[in-house]
């Protein structure tokens, strides 16, 4: 069983499923089997049985790792989505303006 640990989960975010889920592939890679997925919300103790990477999923995780692969850095692409900023930790390095 591999389990995902957060200090709160008030959402389950994609994110949160493709962490796991590179960290499953990961594991199968050196050879230790992974049977069960979860992630777990330590302020409210609540556990959160995730699917194993299969069909939809995984083309969803495998089209993310591409386009990770594939990326070019172009700020005037880049979108900024600024709730998240202001509560990000590295806004001091790249939104000191916030």
């Amino acid at each position: 069983m591999l389990i995902e640990r957060k200090s709160k989960i008030s959402f389950l975010h994609q994110g949160y499923f493709f962490q796991l889920y590179a960290q499953y592939f990961a594991l199968q890679e050196m050879g230790f089997p992974v049977e069960e997925l979860v992630l777990r919300s330590l302020e409210d103790n609540k556990r959160y049985t995730v699917p194993l990477p299969t069909g939809e999923s995984l083309r969803e995780f495998e089209e993310t790792i591409d386009a990770m692969q594939s990326f070019q850095m172009n700020h005037s692409s880049l979108e900024t989505n600024l709730k998240k900023c202001e509560h990000c930790i590295y806004q001091t390095l790249c939104r000191p303006d916030l």
